[in-house]
């Protein structure tokens, strides 16, 4: 499984296509906010939790605590 951190680019994900096409399993790590707009897009993702510390450090924790 890939994950892939995306945060403002909720119109602009070409490794998603690219892995959605190659038929690669993966999921989006977003915030609630951009889940929805990601989601009728037809991509599958994960939302992290709303107290998660902004960063990236922290999103890949995250990342790492749900799939260790």
């Amino acid at each position: 499984m890939i994950y892939i951190p995306t945060l403002g680019r909720t119109n602009r994900q070409e490794t998603a296509m690219a892995l959605q096409a190659a038929g690669v399993q993966f999921l989006l790590v977003c915030r609630e906010a951009e889940s929805h707009k990601l989601i009728d897009r037809g991509f599958p993702v994960i939302v992290e939790p709303s107290d998660l510390s902004q960063g990236i450090g922290h999103t890949r924790q995250f990342i790492m605590d749900f799939h260790p």
